[in-house]
């Protein structure tokens, strides 16, 4: 009997979970996600706010949902969109900025 090495048996289990997943996908078991999370320049353009510093302001004001850090203890940070979608949403028409 052959001896599979570590890298051969971590195949195996990314093949497994794989196939795990194709085949939840394909019977419908498995859940579509209902939100994504935004990078800064998508944000910027949902919340039509032109900076960043803008941003963080209203962030730290509580105007707008605080982000997410992608990576413990990192600086990459991202929205969840159905936050950002649901402050487009609670905003009164006159309250969103035009966007040139």
């Amino acid at each position: 009997m052959l001896k599979k090495t570590k890298k051969q048996l971590d195949a195996d289990v990314i093949q497994d979970i794989v196939s795990a997943v194709i085949s939840a996908a394909s019977s419908g078991k498995l859940k579509q996600a209902e939100f994504y999370f935004m990078p800064l320049d998508e944000t910027l353009k949902e919340c039509g706010c032109r900076s960043s510093q803008t941003l963080y302001s209203w962030i730290r004001q509580g105007l707008f949902p605080k982000p997410h850090r992608l990576v413990k203890g990192g600086r990459a940070v991202a929205w969840r969109s159905d936050l950002v979608q649901a402050w487009k949403e609670s905003r009164q028409p006159a309250d969103i900025l035009e966007v040139a």
